[in-house]
């Protein structure tokens, strides 16, 4: 997994944007693992 370092870089976002969009996302990866279904997620 890439650090929020090289994402924000690459996508020029600041580190701190690149964080609070990846707090989320891990939070679905997490619950989607956990197999929980679309409706449940949103």
């Amino acid at each position: 997994m890439y650090e929020p370092a090289y994402i924000s870089k690459a996508t020029n976002h600041s580190v701190d944007a690149v964080s609070r969009y990846l707090q989320p996302f891990k939070k679905v990866v997490a619950l989607t693992l956990e197999g929980k279904d679309k409706t449940s997620i949103a």
